[in-house]
C-alpha cells in the first residue's frame, strides 16, 4: 500500500499567488523601523475590521497571543472547559 502524505500546511502554495505584494509590505514595515503601533498597523486593524464588518480589530504578535487575548475576553480561566479541533496547533490546547 502506498502511503498517502497530507500536508499539516501548505504555505508554499499560498504564498506563491502574493508573493510580491508580500514581500513589498514586509521590506516597507522593515524600512520604516516602526515594528509596533505604527501608523500602517492602525490602517491594517482598520481595513481588517471594516472587512470582518466588526466594529473594532487589534493586531497581536502571533496566533498565541490572539488565543491568548481571546480567552481573557471571554473571562475563561482555570477549571473552565475549553474544547478544541485534535488536529490543531499545540497552543490551541
Amino acid at each position: 500500500m502506498e502511503k498517502l502524505t497530507v500536508p499539516y500546511v501548505a504555505f508554499k502554495q499560498q504564498v506563491a499567488a502574493i508573493k510580491k505584494e508580500l514581500m513589498k509590505a514586509v521590506e516597507s514595515v522593515l524600512e520604516s523601523g516602526q515594528y509596533v503601533l505604527s501608523e500602517k498597523g492602525k490602517k491594517f486593524e482598520k481595513e481588517f475590521s471594516e472587512y470582518c464588518d466588526a466594529k473594532f480589530s487589534t493586531g497581536v504578535a502571533n496566533g498565541t497571543c490572539a488565543l491568548h487575548l481571546v480567552l481573557r475576553c471571554l473571562e475563561i480561566g482555570p477549571g473552565d472547559e475549553v474544547i478544541t479541533a485534535p488536529n490543531s496547533f499545540i497552543a490551541s490546547a
